[in-house]
């Protein structure tokens, strides 16, 4: 074993430039497969850690529009209660609601913080550790728990435990536990302090919410381990049916809440995935970018196997057997698998901060983790002996009588794998190449499909009791200021759509017919502050028209939805009240960027929570924000104004789809660089192998085109090949991608020229440069030894 590590050690030294092409090549494709593992571990593991987790699940909805079965996360209020109450396969439940912000008051201190709310069985439930109070601490509606680090910031070092805290400087609670920080793999992170479900009930807010045809609520089940979820749910699947005496259609069914994160899309009623397409597209490239790696190795041994064939005839003809031989270069490749390992978790240690910014996670590696240790031998095992192995088996079966009489010949047989791993490792690149422009294409397309209203020069905000209170005085001296040009508030934020409803009724309505229409309330100047073209009527107005308290305006797809020849004046029922249409305006996108705009619905009703901001266009961005913050602070000192501009919000829709498209970017590269690498070794052993021929052929007059072409033609037809095999298959798994989107781009045939002329540029360079490194030589050095 020792000889075997000592004999390695010498070759490398010997063979240093190809050595360095092995090593760098290997622990570039180990870096970007430590990178993305821990990416797809941490993706993999949401929401999957809990002791309990296979009895856990996540109550949904599901309901027929228009000949298509939908489901959707929300439920009614009422749920989580009437299942605990009257299942007895059900051990817990609770309810969750999150992204309340609320003003916390201790003595002089005041934070702005985010909350939710939970029923008690949060805690027992999925076991999120205390580290003060008990799992009793939601009992009580007065009580409150903070999160170790909100206690951090209101408290210092004090201990809160017990202490009382005021909220919107209105109720009194007490500080009955302390939450250990979540980890960032649960669908619950982000929450700054929790509040009992009780505590609606007790503020007298439930009323507004707790009916069976509201379905804002994230409900969770702890179901018994006994329990079948196939039966269970076809036990459950007429509750809010039977409670709502049938004004409800939905039926109720659980899933498994560590499905959530990964495939919590559904396709006319059946589960389709989701984040999971993603997680696997990236495990497969992780996997490919490493065999890349391997067989840039693979290639190079094989390459120089007449350099090592008189090596193979001595060693065997003073009595080395295969197996020992194939074990000596198998460990050669071993040790330069585990130098690549450590090169590359010295990388990926400098490279985390930077991928953790790019995906928005705290991934780390964890030392401490035997697990981890394990992997990583296998990773270096696997990697070694798939680099290792061709080249051991090939150069272990020459024969010892033909290599020391030099007969021996890297003929056809050795030639063509090579030729066929190259072509593979092009084949990769070329897809990845085309796949990242079409992510470019489909991002670009989105974005800009016209929105529909105008996102430039607009700010919104959360509006709290004061704000809202004090509205119209706010609106009125914000106009007067000069510092904005309109204002309105809206139930929902212009770049988030976060309501909708079929329990719309009009004269004509079909009664079978049951449309989703996306739901809106204003008190007016909405279509102003948008600049949101109108197509018929005006805008609400309640300060001009006191009747606009029950106007509402209709997008075009709603018109058309519901059969108006002539919509202005029809009576519109929702909730029990007829809303008056006064306008109609053109379609603009809410939700998806990606998917058919909905019709859509918009009441001049007071029940909003959001200011939204047109700037004046003939001051500063910074001196309307600093006008706008002082004279907010003037009604609300205690809230700090925290606002979002609306064309970086919108940005924001394609945050998912812009990571993907870097993501591909920066792995197409680095496997266009490993796959350069490997022609680099190639092409410089090749010119090493024909130096005379070169030579020769220079001394009868070749010129250094006819040379390069001759060193450079055969890497080229191998791209050609690659190009040919890899078009359609990019072609078929981007065309997948995007029917997942309704609004897409389709393929076009440019972007496979595109792709072509850029994989075959980069081989001409790195062929082309080596070639004419060779082809400079002098003729007389190379010629004097023959």
């Amino acid at each position: 074993m020792t000889g075997n590590i000592t004999i390695a050690f010498r070759h490398l030294k010997k063979n240093l430039f190809f050595s360095v092409i092995n090593i760098s090549g290997l622990a570039v494709g180990l870096t970007c497969f430590i990178l993305l593992a821990l990416w797809i571990q941490h993706e993999v593991s949401f929401d999957r850690f809990y002791k309990k987790s296979n009895r856990l699940y996540m109550a949904w909805s599901r309901d027929s529009y228009q000949g298509q079965i939908n489901c959707w996360s929300g439920t009614s209020s009422l749920v989580g209660p009437a299942l605990l109450a009257e299942y007895p396969e059900v051990a817990a439940t609770t309810r969750f609601d999150a992204h309340n912000n609320m003003l916390l008051r201790w003595q002089n201190q005041s934070l702005q913080m985010s909350g939710a709310y939970a029923d008690p069985g949060f805690l027992t439930m999925f076991e999120f550790p205390l580290l003060a109070g008990n799992t009793q601490s939601l009992n009580d509606p007065h009580s409150i728990i903070l999160t170790e680090t909100s206690a951090k910031k209101l408290f210092g070092n004090k201990d809160p435990l017990n202490e009382v805290i005021q909220l919107e400087g209105k109720e009194v609670v007490k500080v009955t536990g302390i939450l250990k920080t979540l980890p960032d793999n649960t669908m619950f992170d982000g929450f700054d302090f929790l509040l009992p479900f009780s505590y609606l009930t007790v503020t007298g807010q439930e009323k507004n919410f707790a009916f069976w045809g509201n379905y804002s609520f994230n409900t969770f089940v702890e179901l018994k381990p006994d329990a079948s979820l196939t039966a269970f749910n076809n036990k459950v699947k007429p509750l809010v049916i039977q409670k709502s005496k049938k004004e409800e259609d939905a039926e109720t069914f659980l899933y498994p809440l560590s499905e959530y994160r990964l495939n919590s899309r559904f396709e006319n009623g059946q589960p389709a995935g989701g984040r999971q397409q993603l997680v696997n597209l990236f495990g497969i490239i992780s996997v490919f970018i490493l065999l890349v790696a391997c067989i840039n190795f693979m290639n190079l041994s094989t390459a120089r196997s007449e350099k090592r064939a008189r090596e193979v005839g001595v060693r065997k003809a003073i009595g080395a057997s295969r197996f020992s031989l194939i074990q000596q270069f198998l460990g050669e490749s071993l040790l330069i698998a585990f130098i690549s390992f450590a090169v590359a978790l010295g990388l990926s240690i400098l490279l985390l901060p930077a991928f953790n910014q790019l995906t928005g996670k705290e991934l780390f590696i964890d030392f401490s983790n035997v697990y981890w240790w394990g992997c990583a031998l296998l990773v270096i095992g696997v990697t070694g002996c798939i680099a290792g192995s061709y080249p051991a088996f090939y150069l272990s079966a020459f024969q010892s009588v033909k290599v020391l009489k030099g007969t021996i010949r890297a003929g056809w047989a050795a030639v063509l794998p090579r030729k066929i791993l190259v072509v593979f490792q092009f084949v990769f690149s070329v897809v990845l190449i085309i796949a990242t422009v079409i992510v470019y294409q489909q991002i670009e397309h989105a974005r800009n499909r016209p929105a529909g209203y105008d996102k430039n020069n607009v700010i919104y905000a959360s509006l709290n009791k004061n704000t809202s209170t004090h509205f119209d005085a706010i609106k009125q001296e914000l106009l007067a200021s000069g510092s904005a040009s309109f204002v309105c508030k809206t139930s929902g934020a212009i770049t988030q759509a976060n309501s909708n409803s079929w329990g719309l009724s009009w004269q004509g309505k079909d009664p079978n017919s049951k449309v989703i229409f996306d739901c809106l309330c204003t008190t007016g100047d909405f279509i102003e502050t948008f600049d949101i073209p109108l197509a018929q009527g005006r805008s609400i107005n309640s300060s001009l028209y006191p009747s606009d308290t029950t106007a509402c305006l209709l997008s075009e797809s709603a018109v058309k939805a519901m059969n108006f020849t002539r919509p202005l004046g029809q009576l519109i029922n929702k909730d029990y009240v007829n809303w008056k249409v006064v306008g109609v305006f053109k379609d603009f996108i809410w939700g998806s960027p990606y998917e058919a705009v909905r019709p859509m619905f918009v009441m001049g009703e007071n029940q909003a929570n959001y200011i939204n901001i047109k700037l004046n266009p003939n001051k500063s961005a910074s001196a309307n924000i600093a006008a706008i913050t002082s004279l907010i602070k003037k009604y609300d000192p205690e809230y700090p104004f925290s606002y979002r501009f609306v064309d970086k919000a919108y940005d924001y829709k394609f945050a998912a789809e812009k990571l993907t498209g870097t993501l591909a970017r920066l792995f197409a590269g680095l496997t266009i660089f490993i796959s350069c690498l490997g022609l680099l070794g190639l092409t410089a052993f090749s010119a090493e192998q024909r130096t005379k021929e070169i030579s020769i052929r220079k001394v009868l007059g070749a010129n250094m085109q006819h040379i390069v072409s001759l060193l450079s033609k055969e890497f080229v037809w191998l791209t050609v090949i690659a190009l040919a095999i890899a078009s359609p298959i990019a072609w078929f798994c981007m065309n997948s991608w995007l029917s997942s989107f309704s609004y897409r781009i389709s393929i076009s045939a440019w972007v496979f020229a595109v792709a072509g002329i850029i994989i075959i540029t980069i081989t001409l360079l790195t062929v082309g440069l080596q070639a004419i490194k060779a082809v400079v030589a002098t003729p007389a050095r190379h010629l004097r030894n023959t």
